[in-house]
């Protein structure tokens, strides 16, 4: 037996605890391991959901304006991809402006790694 911390996201909302896990192989087939957290794993969730969680609220647009894609096409590739964001105020409010997945992806991990320290550590 293996004692891992499971974190869930529904809703927008995050929990963590610690499970028993038998077989990790199992585990990683169905849950994304957390990035420098040991034996921490989350389940797979979708983009829509993982930008709820990181910008609740917030004006996100999966479509991208075409001519600027095309003009940014190798730095997109290199960031792991792209979506528009509309700030509440300040530059782009009306225009929008280009929300890479890589800043996404850190943001959305540096929550689980706090709910980890918050609910299970301590």
């Amino acid at each position: 037996m293996h004692t891992v911390i499971l974190v869930t996201v529904c809703r927008g909302k995050v929990t963590a605890e610690r499970v028993e896990c038998e077989d990790r192989l199992l585990l990683a087939r169905f849950y994304t391991p957390i990035p420098r957290v040991q034996d921490a794993y989350t389940l797979r969730v979708n983009l829509p959901d993982v930008l709820n969680l990181v910008l609740p609220g917030r004006t996100i647009d999966l479509a991208v304006p075409q001519p600027w894609f095309d003009a940014n096409l190798d730095q997109i590739r290199r960031r792991g991809g792209v979506c528009w964001y509309y700030p509440e105020s300040g530059r782009g409010r009306l225009f929008g402006r280009p929300l890479y997945l890589d800043v996404v992806m850190r943001l959305y991990y540096s929550r689980l790694r706090r709910v980890i320290v918050e609910e299970v550590i301590r």
